[in-house]
């Protein structure tokens, strides 16, 4: 019987054997068990970190007919969570004719005559600017009194995540204080008719409002968070100037301005630090909070090369930290030209060979403010160099092994005759790339082998300024 016959079954049942063993080994995954019919995303919830009924007030004088608005509040901050896209406000707001203010219109950026109404995007929500344009007349007829008035505010935005639409509404109540000033004539007409809604003659609620509650510093740098209160008059409702509490930070009072505080917060060292910001009111000794959470990151120092050559690719990392409503900035200088500017991306600087001699700086700034600065020196590329001594083949053949830096242009070494007779040629074939360097083999022939005589050579580079080497010597 033939041998080869006999082993085919044994083989059979050898692979059938193989196949049960891996299929122990490496069992298949279970199939994914199904989701349950019930089973749904749990709903990203908007939340408004607002009151939804809100003071904004305006101190009208009426001297002897010269009308002039004494105070009013001049900013209100608008908060929510999470962040919206594309968030967009309207306004709905019914003013009495008898006070003849401009039409309201609602923009983008600071407050003008033009355009009373306006409002600025922060990190969690939108601050609200409102400047008090009046057009009375001397004829006007103006009553001495309390008037409250409903001011409507629809938000709209979408989600994030899943693009849901939201849609929100608000209301704030516009206070006008009229008052009569010391020697003021009477009013020459009866009160108007009480149509108005008054409004109550206890105080309104204290509340703090900062446009941020979160800060991202590095140590040394600042920060300006301005904070909103609701109820009080800061230039002259205070019972005691406000109370700062901090820890890892330093802060302090720039400004009070109607019911504006302006704090400037200043980090000390890497770590977590906090703000607190208490005020009294003097009327009824009520006291209101706000609360700063403040992240100092460290700040990772520029690492640059001493000398930056021509030619050769460089990957510039400004290594900017990430900064929630901080402005930070890279730039990338050449003298006085401006190559790149990076909002933390890494810059690839090649450096042409008329750059050679010149300065490169990196500059980092926060907020505007130069923070620190790097330099490199920019040189032509290095000469190449010998990697071994000359080997002699035979009487009047040598081998010269050399390296260059390798460029993306396509630098390489040149052997020159500087004294002396011989003919030069490079072996291609033996050309080796290795990283930044290029290995190169030349060969030499003397054509008179039985005179002895001195031959002078350099190398040379093609590219990156064509430095060359000290010359050196061959000789039998």
């Amino acid at each position: 019987m033939n041998p080869r016959a006999q082993r085919r079954p044994i083989e059979l049942y050898f692979l059938l054997y193989l196949m049960a063993v891996l299929l122990l080994l490496d069992p298949l995954p279970p199939a994914p068990s199904p989701q349950p019919p019930n089973a749904a995303v749990r709903p990203v919830v908007f939340r408004l970190l607002f009151p939804r009924d809100s003071v904004l007030r305006c101190v009208v004088l009426d001297s002897a007919g010269i009308r002039r608005v004494e105070y009013h509040d001049p900013a209100l901050f608008v908060r929510w969570a999470p962040a919206l896209e594309e968030p967009q406000l309207e306004l709905d707001w019914a003013l009495p004719p008898e006070l003849r203010f401009q039409p309201p219109r609602l923009r983008m950026g600071e407050p003008s005559p033009q355009e009373p109404i306006a409002y600025e995007l922060l990190p969690e929500g939108l601050r609200l600017q409102w400047l008090p344009v009046t057009q009375w007349s001397a004829s006007t007829s103006l009553h001495a009194g309390r008037y409250t008035y409903p001011l409507r505010l629809l938000l709209r935005g979408r989600l994030p995540d899943s693009h849901t639409p939201v849609q929100e509404e608000f209301r704030l109540s516009f206070v006008v204080d009229i008052r009569r000033s010391i020697g003021g004539s009477p009013p020459s007409t009866p009160p108007p008719p009480d149509t108005t809604v008054r409004e109550p003659q206890n105080l309104p609620p204290l509340v703090l409002w900062a446009d941020r509650t979160l800060l991202q510093l590095v140590p040394g740098s600042s920060a300006e968070v301005r904070i909103s209160a609701e109820g009080m008059d800061l230039s002259t409702d205070l019972a005691a100037p406000p109370q700062l509490e901090t820890s890892n930070v330093e802060a302090q009072i720039r400004s009070l301005q109607g019911n504006l505080l302006t704090l400037g917060i200043r980090a000390l060292r890497p770590g977590t630090g906090t703000v607190r910001v208490t005020v009294e009111r003097r009327r009824d000794a009520r006291r209101a909070t706000a609360e700063l959470r403040v992240e100092v990151r460290p700040w990772q120092p520029l690492q640059l090369p001493d000398t930056v050559y021509v030619e050769l690719p460089y990957e510039l990392d400004p290594k900017l930290p990430e900064l929630s409503g901080q402005d930070l900035r890279a730039e990338f200088w050449v003298d006085t030209m401006l190559l790149y500017r990076s909002a933390g991306e890494p810059f690839t600087l090649v450096a042409s060979s008329g750059l050679a001699g010149r300065v490169l700086r990196v500059r980092r700034f926060i907020n505007g403010e130069l923070w620190d600065e790097a330099r490199s020196a920019i040189a032509p590329l290095p000469p190449p160099e010998l990697a071994a001594q000359p080997i002699q083949v035979d009487q009047h053949t040598w081998r010269i092994r050399a390296r260059c830096y390798s460029t993306p242009s396509g630098n390489a070494a040149r052997l020159e005759l500087v004294q002396g007779d011989a003919s030069i040629k490079e072996l291609y074939g033996e050309r080796q790339p290795d990283g930044r360097w290029r290995w190169q083999t030349f060969e030499l022939k003397l054509p008179a082998p039985e005179h002895a005589q001195q031959v002078i050579l350099r190398l040379c580079n093609s590219r990156g300024g064509q430095r060359c080497s000290a010359p050196f010597r061959l000789g039998r």
